[in-house]
């Protein structure tokens, strides 16, 4: 009686055997991908001071007013518009999208993983890197603005992460890394008089939050 009644637990095992092992993988992968966020980016301006005023994921275009999916976040930082580097990497792209919109790509290698990080609506003629160069996190790429597909000033922040198995760059949330606050140990910042970076100086001091600016779309 008792072989038959383990017998009969045995598929009832395998299945919550399979379901803890799918939990584990998901928790390794999600948990890594958060520490990876907390420990190797910061924020995309020389602030920790800012504004979300749209979120990554399904939203209303605000040209059409359409449901449609959001592939980033647009941030308001306050008081500055020097857009940073989130981390160290090379410049894959350094151009205008088809809407007219002035950007910069920028790709990281991180703990066996590659991301890319893009910087949209930035100033006309403001991006100061080209593709091939090196940058270090906290370096200026550009000035904040509204190039292109845009309702108003401000930072559309996008992360891609590279999945092995389509051989393709694919999007991700990159709130995490916006809400973490981290802003870089040193800020290289440019000089557009002298057309030159400056010197790397430190961290700023944390500040207080700033009351929410109106919605800014993409």
């Amino acid at each position: 009686m008792k072989g038959k009644m383990i017998i009969a637990l045995l598929p009832v095992a395998f299945i919550i055997f399979i379901v803890l092992i799918i939990v584990a993988l998901l928790t390794s992968l999600f948990g890594n991908q958060e520490m990876t966020y907390k420990t190797s980016f910061v924020l995309p301006f020389d602030t920790n001071n800012f504004t979300i005023t749209s979120d990554y994921g399904l939203r209303d275009d605000p040209f059409t007013n359409e449901k449609s999916k959001h592939n980033g976040i647009d941030v308001v930082p306050v008081n500055t518009k020097n857009i940073v580097a989130i981390a160290d990497g090379k410049v894959v792209a350094s151009t205008l999208d088809s809407a007219g919109a002035e950007y910069v790509l920028i790709e990281h290698k991180i703990n066996g993983t590659t991301y890319r990080s893009g910087y949209w609506h930035l100033e006309e003629n403001s991006r100061t890197v080209n593709v091939g160069d090196e940058v270090k996190q906290g370096q200026q790429v550009g000035i904040m603005g509204m190039t292109g597909r845009a309702t108003g000033v401000h930072l559309h922040l996008v992360l891609q992460v590279y999945n092995a198995k389509t051989n393709q760059f694919e999007y991700t949330d990159p709130t995490t890394i916006i809400k973490n606050k981290i802003t870089a140990k040193d800020y290289i910042l440019y000089d557009y008089n002298s057309k030159s970076f400056n010197k790397p100086f430190g961290n700023l001091p944390t500040t207080p939050e700033f009351n929410p600016l109106p919605n800014l779309n993409n």
